[in-house]
C-alpha cells in the first residue's frame, strides 16, 4: 500500500494540507515524535518532510 501512496503524494495527486496538524522537516524529527507522543499542542497528526 505504501509503495504505491508515496509516489501519489510526491506527485502531488493527493494533498497532505488539511489532513496534518503539524509539519515539521527532517532534521526536526526527534521534537515531532516528542511532541506527538506528549499529545502537545493540538498535535493529531504530523507530516515529516524530506
Amino acid at each position: 500500500m505504501w509503495n504505491e501512496l508515496i509516489p501519489l503524494v510526491q506527485a502531488g495527486r493527493i494533498k497532505g494540507k488539511g489532513v496534518f496538524t503539524h509539519e515539521f522537516s527532517l532534521a526536526e524529527g526527534a521534537e515531532a515524535f516528542r511532541l506527538f507522543d506528549a499529545h502537545e499542542d493540538g498535535v493529531i497528526k504530523t507530516m515529516i518532510t524530506l
